[in-house]
């Protein structure tokens, strides 16, 4: 893929940032999903993040993977997750890994430890996190006002990836492929440097002091993590 993950197969659908982490750019990617985290760099002298998208990782994922995605993050959204936690990991071209995680997090919300959710994209010994938005929702319950929480941007992550499922801007974005693509696909497929197609590993459990939560002497607390870490 071309520098900073553009490539003439290549239709972006959506970006969404992550505070002082990373960039996350959506694209649909010949007939795959494929997602890019690129690590948070500075905050500029008008108070702009910058992000170093000569750092970033990509990783796409066919149709059955962006089901599972899909899949995890509608349980998670919904409620229907474990409580303890959950992480789903998908194998994905050139040794990537792409793993979604549900655990325990320190957060910067004045909610002290809660439940987060993370999108990771881990390469080697180089991982780069990514920490879904929430909204904060004040409702009654028995005469009282309890705050919570809404995954807002791990919705609209999972829309995001609804539209890739039910074809959403295809027709677009394959009119960009050359007529004999699937020839050209076939032989990069086969290519020695290619690792073959996805894989998946859901486990459930309590999270909260395992991976990706083990920065360096930044266990759980995610708000101060290096722009890019080790895994």
């Amino acid at each position: 893929m071309a520098k900073n993950g553009k490539s003439p197969f290549n239709t972006v659908i959506r970006n969404f940032y992550s505070g002082g982490m990373s960039f996350l750019m959506v694209c649909l990617f010949r007939y795959n999903i494929s997602f890019r985290l690129d690590p948070f760099s500075h905050e500029d002298a008008n108070g702009r993040k910058r992000f170093d998208f000569n750092s970033g990782i990509t990783a796409s994922v066919n149709y059955e993977g962006a089901a599972a995605l899909y899949i995890a993050a509608k349980n998670i959204v919904f409620g229907k997750a474990e409580s303890n936690g959950m992480r789903l990991t998908i194998s994905c071209r050139n040794g990537v890994n792409l793993m979604l995680e549900r655990c325990l997090a320190s957060n910067n919300d004045g909610q002290g430890e809660q439940m987060e959710t993370f999108l990771c994209i881990i390469k080697g010994n180089v991982i780069i996190p990514f920490k879904f938005q929430r909204h904060l929702v004040e409702v009654k319950e028995n005469d009282r006002i309890v705050t919570k929480s809404i995954e807002s941007g791990l919705a609209a992550f999972g829309k995001t990836i609804e539209g890739y499922l039910t074809g959403i801007g295809s027709d677009l974005h394959l009119s960009k492929l050359p007529e004999n693509f699937d020839e050209l696909d076939s032989m990069t497929q086969k290519s020695p440097n290619t690792t073959g197609r996805n894989g998946y590993q859901i486990s459930y459990g309590n999270f909260q002091n395992t991976p990706p939560s083990n920065f360096p002497n930044t266990p759980n607390n995610y708000q101060n993590t290096p722009r890019y870490g080790q895994a």
